[in-house]
């Protein structure tokens, strides 16, 4: 759970800039991950923190943490290539990846 509250820390460092794009990761209390990427990574997170209010879950048992900043004109081919490579990454790593599919 060490590396969890690392996580947290680390989300509250990467929020300053709000009109990011980039890869994305939200962790939950288990430890488990989602891993998304968005060309606005801040008004994404944000949509993910009101539909985890909306089904009952407390936004504070979350980490939501930018995992890769890219430039704002980046091409949606990188953003799914960066998505999947964090996330075949994570996987082979043995961490519980909720991801339905391998990204992009």
């Amino acid at each position: 759970m060490e590396s969890y509250q690392g996580l947290k820390k680390l989300a509250i460092k990467n929020s300053s800039n709000t009109t990011m794009a980039g890869i994305y990761i939200i962790v939950n209390p288990e430890g488990k991950v989602y891993i998304g990427q968005s060309i606005n990574v801040t008004s994404r997170l944000n949509s993910h923190r009101i539909n985890l209010r909306y089904y009952g879950y407390e936004n504070s048992d979350f980490a939501f943490v930018v995992l890769h900043e890219l430039p704002n004109d980046v091409e949606k081919h990188i953003l799914d290539a960066y998505e999947r490579f964090y996330i075949e990454q994570y996987r082979s790593c043995g961490i519980d990846v909720l991801n339905l599919n391998n990204g992009g």
